[in-house]
């Protein structure tokens, strides 16, 4: 699984997962000095790190009113925590990015409502969950994002898994 952490990590916080070595941190593209990198943090490798970094972000995009950045770093934040065994605060950083997403932002509404899916599926609340998976997905179907839908894709295929549904999930 890799936590894709967006345009949102600054100069100091790249050169620290770079350092970090043994493929923790991938640049994905280039930006002039002073401005943000896109990374890619492996959870094999620190999710602790991924972590701490995140909070961060999340606070100095937070005081630099950077919202869409935001709403990334908060979910991917979630999605770190969740995967820590940590529902109630994945829960509040994915409602969270809920408030903060922006009604004309497709793709960033189609990340929360996958998040959110998430959570709900840890809490057991499998029927709200997949209904939030469906629509993460469906909020992409109609716009040029095609490119991105795997992700949302997996995270259903996955859902209806772990509950037995391998044809539905096949089906995907």
């Amino acid at each position: 699984t890799v936590w894709l952490l967006g345009e949102l990590v600054t100069e100091d916080h790249r050169a620290e997962l770079l350092r970090g070595g043994g493929g923790e941190a991938e640049q994905l593209g280039a930006a002039p000095a002073g401005e943000p990198h896109r990374h890619r943090v492996i959870r094999g490798g620190d999710p602790d790190r991924a972590e701490r970094i995140l909070r961060e972000a999340v606070r100095q995009l937070l005081s630099l009113e950077e919202r869409a950045k935001v709403i990334e770093a908060q979910r991917t934040l979630a999605e770190i925590v969740l995967a820590k065994g940590h529902v109630e605060e994945a829960e509040r950083w994915a409602l969270s990015a809920v408030e903060t997403v922006g009604m004309q932002d497709m793709m960033s509404r189609s990340n929360v409502r996958m998040v959110l899916g998430l959570v709900r599926a840890a809490q057991g609340r499998d029927e709200e969950a997949e209904l939030l998976l469906r629509e993460s997905i469906d909020a992409l179907a109609e716009t040029d994002y095609r490119n991105v839908e795997p992700e949302p894709m997996a995270a259903y295929a996955r859902f209806l898994r772990e509950r037995g549904r391998d044809d539905e999930a096949d089906a995907i």
